[in-house]
């Protein structure tokens, strides 16, 4: 705590009292009130010891009133009984003039001390505040001194230093040494971490590098010095493979999905593990395969990669050409048990094939192909054959009654009903021998006193009865 004495002491330097008295004028009132005294002291010392009472008298500021007190008759001694020793003189009064002398004097005196009274009050007001503004200006270090100091050492660009510094925490350190952390920088431990003896401060500039995850391309910026921490400060899965080198400013770290692909080519199949080509065209440049200017790839070399994908290279020589052929697709009509009779839906679209056809030519000298003969054939892609299904379920009759043909019937494939709205598809079912069929109700009908539910054209009932049979005695109907 020496350190704010010693500063307190220089601002009371700075003061320069003595040019503050001496504006004042206090000196010339100091040697007044110097000359004042001299002239008392030489007129005490000058003066008789029989006039003592006299010289005191006249240097006293205040002069004593005795009271008068009534003096017992009882107690009263004659003169004669008093020795002439023991008698004492009267006191002479002072002349005028003296008396004068001695007012003035006093009057002198007073107005001396009051002036030295009031002076010496002002000078300590400006010692007061003297001693505040100088308070004021050591505060600070007095509080700084009460942080400790401490023995740290930092490491900026592969660089360390070692610093004995007084300071709360390691923003503050670093703001010590001018290091300005920049966005993207990292700095071990935080900034706001309070400051230890003995601590060590990182810190980590960060650069930019170009990241790609399976084609996806983005500039970051990191402080990883390694693909393992990269990958874990971006949080890329572990399943992605690295592609590159040591990471550094403005160099390009891919991440790629594995594939295992198989790849046809020059008379040989053979399949690529755990392969981080992007695309086709990656994988032929992998595993070292040149195209010619006349070979085709299947599929495209553009064409990204996925797994169980099968790359076929087809080369040809110079009296040869390919010529590519759709290959239709076939229809497959399946029962299923668990959709209604009459209904049908289709569970597989059909998509045509590709075949490839090989043909030997024959050219003029010009390069005019005048002939050209079928050499071979090979499918390419396969075709995927559409797939229906129909329904074999049984359906529950909404009614169920007699049924009947008619020969007025407006069309094939209609019926007659007292009720159903036009255009309502009926599905209809022979309950004694389970035949079905669909009719499409566009006539109104049967008379109510024949008893029958519907009445249908001839190929309608066909479908259900031998039109010999007439009646179709229990029939089911739905809608």
């Amino acid at each position: 705590m020496w350190l704010p004495i010693l500063g307190i002491t220089g601002e009371l330097e700075a003061l320069d009292i003595t040019a503050e008295l001496e504006h004042l004028d206090l000196e010339a009132g100091r040697a007044d009130f110097t000359a004042e005294l001299a002239i008392i002291e030489t007129e005490f010392w000058s003066s008789a010891p029989r006039r003592l009472e006299e010289a005191v008298a006249r240097i006293r500021f205040v002069e004593p009133v005795e009271p008068e007190l009534p003096v017992p008759t009882d107690l009263v001694v004659p003169l004669d009984l008093v020795a002439p020793a023991d008698r004492v003189a009267p006191i002479t009064e002072p002349a005028p003039e003296a008396e004068a002398e001695r007012i003035g004097l006093r009057l002198r005196i007073g107005r001396t001390i009051a002036g030295i009274d009031l002076r010496t009050r002002f000078v300590g007001t400006i010692l007061v505040i003297a001693l505040v503004g100088a308070f004021a200006t050591v505060f600070p270090s007095v509080v700084g001194a009460s942080v400790p100091q401490r023995y740290v050492t930092i490491t900026l660009d592969g660089r360390t230093v070692a610093r004995t510094v007084r300071a709360e925490s390691v923003a503050n350190v670093l703001a010590m040494e001018g290091i300005v952390v920049r966005p993207g920088d990292r700095v071990v431990p935080a900034p706001g971490t309070e400051l230890r003896e003995g601590m060590h401060i990182r810190v980590l500039r960060s650069f930019p590098v170009d990241v790609e995850v399976d084609g996806a391309v983005t500039t970051v910026r990191t402080t990883a010095r390694s693909q393992a921490a990269l990958r874990r400060e971006l949080g890329i899965p572990r399943t992605l493979v690295a592609r590159s080198g040591p990471l550094a400013a403005g160099t390009t770290i891919a991440f790629r999905t594995p594939h295992d692909v198989t790849l046809e080519a020059d008379g040989r199949a053979f399949t690529s593990r755990h392969t981080t080509a992007l695309d086709v065209a990656a994988l032929l440049t992998e595993q070292g395969v040149q195209l010619g200017p006349r070979d085709e790839v299947m599929p495209a070399p553009s064409t990204r990669l996925a797994d169980g994908m099968h790359v076929q290279v087809l080369r040809l020589s110079d009296d040869q050409v390919a010529e590519r052929f759709a290959v239709p697709f076939t229809v497959e009509m399946r029962d299923d048990p668990n959709l209604p009779v009459g209904q049908s839906k289709m569970i597989q679209a059909g998509v045509p094939g590709l075949r490839r056809d090989l043909f030997r030519i024959t050219k003029r000298a010009d390069g005019t192909v005048v002939a050209g003969d079928p050499v071979g054939s090979e499918l390419l892609v396969p075709p995927v054959a559409l797939v229906i299904v129909k329904g074999t379920q049984p359906i529950v009759p909404a009614a169920t009654g007699s049924a009947t043909w008619y020969g007025t019937a407006p069309g094939r494939g209609t019926c007659a009903h007292l009720s159903l709205k036009f255009g309502t598809i009926v599905t209809l079912t022979n309950m004694a021998t389970g035949a079905t069929a669909q009719c499409r109700v566009a006539d109104r009908g049967p008379e109510a006193w024949t008893g029958h539910i519907i009445d249908l054209a001839p190929d309608v009932f066909r479908r259900l009865a031998p039109l010999s049979q007439g009646v179709i005695a229990r029939l089911g109907l739905s809608y």
